[in-house]
């Protein structure tokens, strides 16, 4: 995209250059990763024309997609690609997030440490639902 990547001896810090503009790529994942298609698409939004791309192997989890469609950007999603173009600004209102195990962990792993504890989690995004809620 044009940005310059670096690390400190092979260490963090990275360092990001943008250097001049950013480039919209086309990028097809190697394998699947929600972060790393995050990523892509939040550096899409600053390119200087669209869209950027992202191809999936198989499609994952769709958090980033959802949050800039409310916010008003432009994307665009198909069977394994989504797509989003360059932005001025974003404007995102209050935000309900659901329930989720990976964040409720440490609170399950407390509850069993103290007798009698309850806990409950609600609301699990349906994509979690399947394996842990």
């Amino acid at each position: 995209m044009g940005a310059v990547l670096g690390d400190s001896d092979g260490r963090p810090p990275l360092h990001i250059d943008g250097g001049g503009e950013l480039q919209p790529i086309g990028y097809e994942l190697p394998v699947a990763s929600a972060q790393v298609k995050s990523c892509i698409l939040l550096a899409g939004l600053y390119a200087v024309t669209g869209p950027t791309t992202v191809i999936e192997p198989v499609p994952t989890r769709d958090h980033t997609e959802r949050m800039l469609r409310a916010a008003g950007a432009r994307v665009a999603k198909g069977p394994r690609t989504v797509s989003v173009w360059p932005v001025d600004g974003l404007q995102l209102g209050a935000v309900d997030v659901p329930g989720d195990i990976s964040s409720a962990a440490p609170f399950l792993v407390a509850a069993t440490l103290l007798a009698e504890s309850r806990l409950f989690v609600r609301g699990c995004r349906p994509t979690r639902r399947a394996r842990a809620c």
